[in-house]
Order: C-alpha cells, then sequence, then structure tokens
C-alpha cells in the first residue's frame, strides 16, 4: 500500500514483535490499512490478539518495529519525541475502557487538561470545556470528582477531553465495555455524532458486534494480520 500522499489516516507494512519466555511473537505483520477522513473503522477480534497494542502504535504512545504510519500525509515514524509529543496534544484524542480520570480533579478539571498542556489560557479552557459537558448534559457535574460520578458520566467526561482538541483522529478502545448496554449505546451514538460533525477519522476497538455494523468500514485483525471484512 502506498497512500502517502492521501490525506488521512494510512498504516503501511506494520509490524511488531514481543518477547515471551525468549520466545518471538509476532503480533502485527506488515499490517496495510487506510482510513480516510470523515470514516469510522471498526477493529475485531478476540481479546489477545493485539488490538489494543494497534491503537497504542497509531496513537504515537507505542514504538513498532517496522513500517511506516502518515497522518493527512505527516510521516510520524520520522517526529522526535518532543515532536510526537505536541503532533500527539493537538492531532490525536483517545477513549478507553478505563476511563483514567485523574481522581484528584474535578469533571470540568479533567475534560480541559489537554488545552492547558497546549498552552491555552485557563479560563478560556473552562469555557470551552464546560460547553462541551454542558452538550452531554453534565452541566450539573462540572465540579464533581470521578468518584463521585457514574460510569456513563466518567466516559462522557473521558470523551469531551478526547475531543475537546479537535483532533483529526479519534481512538476509542472498547468505549463502552465497562458500562451497561442502555449507556453504552448512549455513548456510542454521542460518538458516532461528534464524529459527522466534526469530519474526523475515528478507530474503534470492539468486541460488539453491533457497534461495528454502525461503522463505515470493519477490520479483522487475527494473527498478525488485519483483513477488511466489511461486508
Amino acid at each position: 500500500m502506498n497512500k502517502d500522499s492521501d490525506k488521512g489516516l494510512v498504516l503501511s507494512k506494520v509490524s511488531k514483535t514481543f518477547t515471551s519466555g525468549g520466545k518471538a511473537l509476532k503480533i502485527l505483520d506488515e499490517l496495510d490499512m487506510y482510513a480516510p477522513p470523515g470514516k469510522m473503522i471498526a477493529l475485531i477480534g478476540q481479546s489477545g490478539v493485539g488490538k489494543t497494542t494497534l491503537l497504542h502504535i497509531i496513537g504515537t504512545i507505542e514504538s513498532f518495529d517496522s513500517g511506516n504510519i502518515f497522518l493527512d500525509k505527516q510521516h510520524l515514524n520520522r517526529l522526535s519525541e518532543k515532536e510526537l509529543n505536541r503532533f500527539r496534544n493537538r492531532n490525536i484524542g483517545f477513549v478507553f475502557q478505563f476511563f483514567h480520570l485523574l481522581p484528584e480533579f474535578t469533571a470540568l478539571e479533567n475534560a480541559f487538561m489537554p488545552l492547558l498542556i497546549r498552552g491555552m489560557d485557563r479560563e478560556e479552557a473552562e469555557e470551552s470545556a464546560a460547553e462541551l459537558l454542558k452538550e452531554m448534559g453534565l452541566g450539573e457535574r462540572l465540579w464533581h470528582y470521578p468518584s463521585q460520578l457514574s460510569g456513563g458520566e466518567q466516559q462522557r467526561v473521558a470523551a469531551v477531553r478526547a475531543i475537546i482538541s479537535s483532533p483529526k483522529l479519534l481512538l476509542a478502545d472498547e468505549p463502552t465495555g465497562n458500562l451497561d448496554p442502555k449507556t453504552g449505546s448512549e455513548i456510542l451514538k454521542m460518538l458516532k455524532d461528534l464524529h459527522a460533525l466534526e469530519e474526523k477519522i475515528t478507530v474503534l476497538a470492539t468486541h460488539n458486534a453491533e457497534i461495528a455494523g454502525m461503522c463505515d468500514r470493519i477490520y479483522m485483525l487475527e494473527k498478525g494480520k488485519l483483513t477488511d471484512i466489511t461486508s
């Protein structure tokens, strides 16, 4: 695959090997994938096949052995660590299964943290985060701590934190995995609405066939290989 001239997310021959018990285990074997702007991609596969590893690699928070990754023509594996940190903060949002909210900060503070890291004035960052949280139905919960929020409320805060910087790429790792079906459906609808509104690229790892079916394309990760199984 050679789509480095195209806008969007491009993976070309990406490989990753772990060593376990003195033996090399190839988790990702020369993977190719292309996700154009505005598309929602489902990544499915059994537990342990490497879905989370792949998301971490795409999100530049884990290294890989060989291959190339591009986002809107930017060659990510040619960036320095400092450049990667800056690029990640401005262009990539993460929604994890386990929320990862900082317990000592309120919902509002957790949500606007990426804007502070980016250098935005605190008052402006607070206003932006408060507006988004209110849109998510959390207007009465701005100053509550994570321990005072339900699972669904925590995931909404995590989603706001992920999209507050208007990233080009949104990565979601089992974002409804710790939620009841009703709340999970609400969170997924919220992510899909945000995706459609801003023409993001979204890569979503899931075990849920219904969730995968709501995406534009479905890739199966199995034995280190990616297969497009979109019907």
